[in-house]
This record gives structure tokens, C-alpha cells and sequence, in this order.
């Protein structure tokens, strides 16, 4: 595997770029992904002690659920979202890179968090993980999105970051997705707005990123990703 940064992770890159990087990020080994993070935590501020906690959190805790997920690489996806969040970040702080790599713990591996000793996981990043974590059973429902983005925006800034990026990581790979309107609507109508508050440049690449993978010719020029669906844009 590449070892440079800009070729996993997410960097304001061309929307085809970032594409082809998230889906291929898709079928990519967790732990040789993480290993490219950890090789770039000194980089970030990371002294080794805090990185080797990172990495003790990653490769003993979290590599070692089970997740409620169709994708059985599903941890490329917290791990993309921790990088692309910790090199936004001016200077990142240990708990902000475990909250990036734990921020959906509560929704793919329910009640798992208690097993993780605090010393790994403090208090404070657990409750910002629960703050987080949307209810599923109402996500479609317009008064309980716009408390639950509210909620987050009134976290601050690097809440709206995270946030931001989780669902800029979700956007990106999600071309054969059957619902992909309703779930990108989302984004521009419920969490762009309030992004651009904090980071328009962010909020911008996001609300374009929703619109263009819609489009059937880039879901065609992605057809190699999605066998299933590939005959069927051809015809």
C-alpha cells in the first residue's frame, strides 16, 4: 500500500479524485490503512506517547468488534474520517483523534463503548460520541434533524468539522446507494447551511460532492465499483 497521506485520505482534491480514493478505500485493509495515519501522527503534533495510546486504542479495541455493517472494511471509514480531521485541525489533541476514530461506535457496535477502558476513551469523548450519534429510528423526520444539527453546531466548530467530514466520507462512496437523494438532501439541506458557518469551503466541496454523485454518467465512470449496477447503466 501507498504510504503518502494525499493518497488515502481526504485533502480538497478533485471530486473524481476523492471518488476513486473512497471507493478504493472501500476495499482496502483497515490495518494497513491505519498504518499510513499512524505514520503521519508525528507529522500532526503527536508526541509517541500519544500516538502509540492511538494506535493501542485502534489495533486492541476497536479492530477487535463486531460491527453491525454491511461492509466488512467498515473501519477504512472512521479511519479516513480521524485523518482527513486531525490534518484539518491546527493542533490536534489525543482526544480529538480518538473521538474521530470512535465517533460511531454507539451506532455499529451498540453497548461495545463500556468495554473500553477510559484511560483510552475518557468520559468527556464518550459523552461527545453520544451527541453524535443520530437516532436512526427518526433520521428522516425535519424537526429532529434540525435539533440534532443544531445540537451539534452548538458543540462549536470542530463538532461541525467532524461532522462535516464524516458525511463529506459517507457522500463520497455512496454512487449506487438506491436512496442517494433523500440520504444527499441531508447534507445540503440540513448540514451545509450550518457548516458554512464554521467551514465554507468545507460546506461548498460537500454540497457539491452530494449533487455530483448523483449524476448517472458518474456513477457510470465508477461502474467498476459496483459490478451489480454497472450492466445495468450500460444498457
Amino acid at each position: 500500500m501507498e504510504k503518502s497521506f494525499e493518497a488515502h485520505f481526504f485533502v480538497f482534491d478533485t471530486l473524481d479524485r476523492e471518488i476513486d480514493k473512497k471507493l478504493k478505500s472501500k476495499r482496502a485493509n483497515p490495518p494497513e490503512l491505519f498504518a499510513v495515519l499512524r505514520e503521519n501522527l508525528p507529522a500532526m503534533g503527536f508526541a509517541p506517547e500519544a500516538a502509540g495510546k492511538i494506535a493501542e486504542l485502534f489495533e486492541n479495541k476497536l479492530s477487535r468488534l463486531n460491527y453491525r455493517h454491511q461492509n466488512p472494511n467498515y473501519l477504512t471509514h472512521p479511519i479516513r474520517v480521524a485523518a482527513a480531521y486531525l490534518h484539518h485541525l491546527k493542533q490536534p489533541s489525543y482526544e480529538q483523534a480518538v473521538l474521530a476514530l470512535a465517533h460511531n461506535l454507539n451506532e455499529v457496535a451498540p453497548g461495545m463503548i463500556a468495554g473500553i477502558e477510559e484511560r483510552l476513551l475518557p468520559r468527556a469523548v464518550q459523552d461527545q460520541i453520544a451527541a453524535l450519534t443520530v437516532d436512526r429510528v427518526r433520521q428522516n423526520d425535519p424537526q429532529y434533524l434540525n435539533a440534532y444539527f443544531d445540537s451539534i453546531a452548538a458543540m462549536g466548530p470542530h463538532a461541525m468539522l467532524l461532522k462535516g467530514l464524516d458525511k463529506l466520507d459517507n457522500a463520497l462512496g455512496c454512487l449506487f446507494l438506491e436512496c442517494v437523494a433523500e440520504y444527499m438532501e441531508i447534507n445540503t439541506r440540513y448540514l451545509c447551511p450550518r457548516l458554512e458557518k464554521f467551514y465554507p469551503d468545507l460546506a461548498r466541496y460537500l454540497a457539491e460532492v452530494s449533487l455530483y454523485i448523483q449524476k448517472p454518467e458518474t456513477r457510470k465512470r465508477f461502474c467498476e465499483f459496483d459490478p451489480a449496477k454497472s450492466k445495468a447503466l450500460s444498457q
